[in-house]
């Protein structure tokens, strides 16, 4: 199983503020092959604001 522990966010890969992670499944056989961390609303708008000035 791969497990990734950090986002990427405006071209750098940076440690999440949660402890949470979501399962990544292969959606054609329902296999979990993954683990990614769940961005906080803090992540989310640091990712929203890299967008615009990008």
């Amino acid at each position: 199983m791969h497990e990734h522990d950090r986002l990427y966010i405006n071209g750098h890969w940076v440690s999440p503020i949660g402890t949470q992670f979501f399962d990544v499944m292969n959606p054609a056989t329902e296999v979990i092959f993954g683990k990614v961390p769940a961005a906080t609303s803090v992540e989310a708008g640091q990712a929203v604001r890299s967008r615009r000035r990008a």
